[in-house]
């Protein structure tokens, strides 16, 4: 159950999501119970790092500052996306769920 992560409760696993903004990006991102979040565009390979605590509103990416969490949080990421056949491509445009969109 991760309705706990919904609220901002502390959740004593990491918490997997992602992003999909079909014309626009996909993001996938690990959030640790620590309160560290890893966030990766996977169109470019941007990464982002984020401590929750001191920044909720993910304003300051300590990616460069916090390279060996990054590092570690990536590697995560890329297990757990593997274990789920999460292997892409991330290509962006529109890829229709429904009938009726792209038309």
């Amino acid at each position: 159950d991760l309705t706990p992560s919904f609220s901002e409760n502390d959740v004593s696993r990491d918490v997997f999501s992602e992003t999909d903004y079909r014309l626009y990006t996909h993001k996938t991102t690990i959030t640790t119970p620590d309160g560290s979040k890893f966030i990766l565009t996977m169109e470019t390979l941007e990464r982002e790092v984020y401590v929750l605590a001191r920044d909720p509103n993910e304003q300051q990416n300590l990616v460069a500052e916090e390279a060996e969490k990054a590092r570690e949080l990536e590697q995560k990421l890329r297990e757990h996306m593997n274990e789920v056949g999460d292997v892409g491509p991330w290509t962006l445009g529109c890829s229709p769920v429904y009938i009726d969109q792209c038309q």
